[in-house]
């Protein structure tokens, strides 16, 4: 698949600009996650994703792609088993080069997964298309500790856990109305005690 092909697959995935609580990912996603990790900068997230990746995609050499949130202009695309640390300095570098101070997208090529944040300070969202082969395992390995899920979100909303002080209770409700999964694909994570 080239450049293109993966952009208009992206485009046709992700409502731009990308901003949440709003549905920003289309339906052929089967589960989410939500972060509040810079997905421009921060190595140890993205390490993680490619671990996790790793695992799950073996024997699957895809490429993973590094776009502008604002307007798909491609900053990076790393080989799939390299160090993706190399893609997020390419993406610093292109930002950087054209003054750019948005966030970035992050997604295989043949779209199993996808990493999208507006901005490097708002929460961003990561969806997985379990009838790809390897994504539900590649779901399975990521580490919640990075995460909270839309059952997270649901929990806390009527609380005072640090994830309802953090984002709001009107956030965490059209979160949670924008992003429902059943309960036979999602609800997975833990309690992001972080944010």
């Amino acid at each position: 698949m080239n450049i293109n092909e993966i952009k208009n697959s992206i485009a046709a995935s992700v409502i731009i600009p990308p901003i949440l609580p709003k549905r920003i990912l289309s339906q052929d996603f089967d589960d989410f996650l939500f972060f509040d990790a810079n997905l421009s900068s921060d190595y140890e997230f993205i390490e993680e994703i490619q671990r996790a990746r790793k695992l799950a995609f073996r024997e699957i050499g895809t490429d993973v792609v590094f776009l502008y949130a604002s307007d798909l202009t491609t900053l990076a695309i790393v080989e799939g088993q390299s160090a993706w640390a190399s893609g997020i300095e390419k993406s610093i570098l292109a930002m950087e080069a054209r003054n750019l101070h948005g966030g970035a997208i992050v997604a295989d090529e043949q779209l199993s997964w996808i990493a999208v944040q507006s901005s490097p300070v708002d929460i961003g969202v990561l969806g997985v298309d379990f009838n790809k082969k390897g994504a539900r395992e590649f779901f399975e390995h990521l580490n919640r500790s990075w995460f909270f899920s839309v059952s997270d979100a649901a929990a806390a909303i009527d609380t005072d856990l640090p994830l309802s002080k953090a984002l709001g209770r009107s956030f965490l409700k059209e979160l949670v109305a924008n992003y429902r999964v059943s309960d036979a694909t999602g609800g997975h994570g833990q309690n992001h005690e972080d944010l």
